[in-house]
């Protein structure tokens, strides 16, 4: 597991969000990194997250208020975001959408 898996495993994990300006810093380190050394792995992980393309695109060119890697750690911690939502979401719906079959 990469380092931006476990780091997203921990954020996915979090039950506060007064942790998500160190997890900002983090994710963004280790996305400057890849963008360094393995650009390639980045790639991957970003499809694997499915970020949308062009928002990638955009991120990419640095036309924001952060750098590359800022701006790719916020289009990584809003997918991760909308993920631990559902996840949230569809763990408590079985019980209530559940037919009685009793």
């Amino acid at each position: 597991m990469s380092e931006l898996d476990q780091l997203a495993d921990q954020y996915l994990d979090l039950a506060t969000s007064t942790d998500e300006a160190v997890f900002f810093a983090a994710l963004s380190e280790a996305i400057a990194h890849l963008i360094q050394h393995d650009f390639a792995k980045l790639l991957s992980i970003i499809y694997r997250i499915d970020v949308r393309e062009d928002a990638f695109r955009v991120a990419l060119e640095g036309n924001g208020p952060g750098t590359v890697a800022d701006n790719l750690a916020a289009l990584v911690m809003d997918k991760l975001k909308q993920k631990r939502y559902w996840r949230l979401r569809y763990r408590a719906a079985p019980e209530e959408n559940s037919p009685n079959l009793g």
